[in-house]
């Protein structure tokens, strides 16, 4: 008889910082993961123990598989490990590792005002960042803020 269970970790840079656990502050901005094709179904590590360990236990078991991975996502990762139970032998596999990321649109249109003041002065019209990447850097007009759902804000909306 076998029995199955999954169990999912956060990783940044190659640190496995613990398990994911429902409703997760670390992953409320951070809706996507970007596959890596090369990995999808293929065991990246597996090993075998005669007693049930415990999630900290799963993560020190793939902690170098992850580090050696090494294709970090800036906003971290998510790992996923899959247990199964086969007679009295538990077998854990590091099946999926995945790179946290935002929405990344298809299409994009930016518009660069640019206002003359002046023989000689001209001024750039653009916004400072709210929210990361780049929160507090100056970037050109245009692109989204919800990430949190199908729903992109609209310029009026605050």
């Amino acid at each position: 008889m076998k029995n199955v269970n999954i169990f999912s970790f956060y990783g940044y840079q190659g640190v496995i910082r613990g398990p994911i656990e429902s409703n997760n502050e670390i992953l409320a901005d951070k809706p996507l993961l970007e596959v890596d094709i090369d990995f999808m179904g293929a065991i990246l590590g597996c090993e075998s123990s005669p007693i049930e360990l415990s999630p900290p236990a799963i993560a020190d078991l793939f902690r170098s598989d992850y580090k050696a991975w090494g294709r970090f996502g800036y906003m971290g990762d998510i790992l996923t490990v899959k247990m199964v139970k086969t007679g009295d032998v538990y077998t854990y596999f590091l099946d999926y590792i995945g790179r946290l990321a935002i929405i990344k649109p298809g299409l994009a249109v930016d518009l660069i005002p640019i206002i003359k003041v002046g023989f000689d002065d001209y001024y750039f019209v653009g916004i400072k960042r709210k929210y990361n990447p780049g929160q507090g850097l100056p970037a050109l007009m245009g692109g989204f803020v919800d990430v949190n759902g199908y729903h992109l804000d609209t310029p009026i909306e605050p």
